[in-house]
């Protein structure tokens, strides 16, 4: 027998404001703040959604179903179809109101974006395979994330999206995408935003992965995995606030974006001195040949089970950003926390963004630390969605 839970109805809160002006400041959270709370849910973890988790999204998306060469989708396995059939199980019987989305892409399963969207034929049917398994699965929408178009292939991408969009307004599904960060290695040239933003629901901007220990030279020095603010030397403008302003600029439409907040904590092994004083969170990172040494993406439960006890960080006023960096092992950690996710979440109600998305909800503490910050009470302002906050 399925285990019967009550079903809780929360107002759907990513509705346009419509004052005209500035409405005034109170205390909520951002779901009665009319902002986005968008949770990603891996494939690859283990745990399974919570109860707490459905009831503080907004929006809650499965990634990922798998894209076939010639435009068709599926969930990649057995294994996997059964943690999305129990997610998509559990949501139902926990919010009959929670938006359930599937997304296509991300860092393994792009490869096939360029030849099928180039290609009139496998185009049609991605875009009824994308119709046909959210009508079968009944989802609410789908989010594509193509990492990462060519300049060249930008306007077919525009020219798919309008088309896509025509699909499934039949049904009122929900189309997002997600976007690069700007001004590294000119990612954002693939992407004609002005034109993108008339198709789509929203975007979710990839407002990280600034500083990671990737396996090359960018591996140095270590840094903030969102830094808010901020940056070193070159990468002076590797944060969240250029990349909004760059978006929001080209736009006008701030409520349409999302920044991301990531619940995953990133370390790097052999890790020296700070590269200035009194900007700790910036050190060298001694390569092991050309390449840096750590992990990009490690659960939270898996730090808290290692001894390490991440409430005795350090913090970045510039970057707004918490680190751990232990002498004895050189060992060097990144992460989120209530604090520096309150400067977030303050930024998107203050720049009038539309909201935030999660990287990703499982990899949560078992208290569900990070999503408690997330959706706290705090200073609601609702302006027009034609407020621009940016200097343009």
């Amino acid at each position: 027998m399925p285990t019967t839970e009550p079903t809780t109805t929360k107002m759907e809160t990513t509705a346009t404001i419509a004052a005209e002006t500035t409405t005034g400041r109170n205390k909520a959270s951002p779901l009665d703040c009319g902002k986005r709370v968008v949770g990603y849910y891996s494939e690859k973890e283990s745990t399974e959604i919570t109860r707490l988790q459905l009831l503080n999204l907004t929006h809650a998306v499965f990634a990922y179903a798998k894209m076939r060469n010639d435009g068709s989708i599926s969930i990649r396995n057995n294994l996997i179809q059964e943690r999305f059939t129990n997610f998509t199980n559990r949501a139902r019987r926990i919010r009959s109101d929670l938006k359930l989305m599937i997304s296509i892409g991300g860092h393994e399963n792009s490869e096939f974006f360029s030849p099928v969207i180039a290609d009139p034929v496998k185009r049609g049917v991605f875009i009824k395979s994308i119709s046909s398994f959210l009508r079968e699965q009944r989802l609410d929408g789908v989010d594509l994330f193509w990492k990462w178009p060519k300049e060249s292939e930008s306007s077919e991408y525009v020219e798919f999206l309008r088309d896509l969009k025509i699909a499934l307004d039949e049904h009122e599904y929900i189309l997002s995408i997600t976007a690069p960060q700007a001004g590294m290695d000119y990612l954002e040239s693939g992407f004609e935003i002005n034109e993108i933003i008339k198709h789509v629901d929203f975007v979710n901007v990839l407002t990280m992965d600034y500083y990671g220990p990737w396996p090359n030279e960018w591996g140095t020095p270590t840094g903030p995995i969102s830094p808010l603010y901020s940056g070193v030397k070159e990468k002076k403008n590797f944060n969240v606030d250029y990349t909004m302003e760059y978006y929001t600029c080209e736009t006008k439409k701030s409520q349409k974006f999302n920044i991301v907040i990531p619940f995953f904590v990133r370390r790097w092994k052999n890790v020296e001195e700070a590269l200035d004083p009194g900007r700790e969170v910036f050190r060298r990172v001694q390569l092991k040949e050309d390449k840096a040494e750590g992990e990009i993406y490690v659960v939270r439960r898996t730090i808290e089970h290692e001894k390490w006890n991440i409430t005795n960080e350090s913090w970045d006023e510039n970057s707004k950003t918490s680190y751990i960096y232990n002498r004895d092992s050189k060992h060097f950690i990144v992460f989120e926390t209530p604090k520096s996710i309150e400067a977030k979440m303050n930024y998107v109600n203050e720049m009038n963004l539309g909201g935030v998305w999660i990287w990703s909800v499982d990899m949560d503490d078992e208290k569900n630390s990070l999503l408690k910050a997330v959706v706290a009470d705090r200073d609601c302002t609702k302006y027009s969605q034609n407020v621009v906050q940016y200097y343009c």
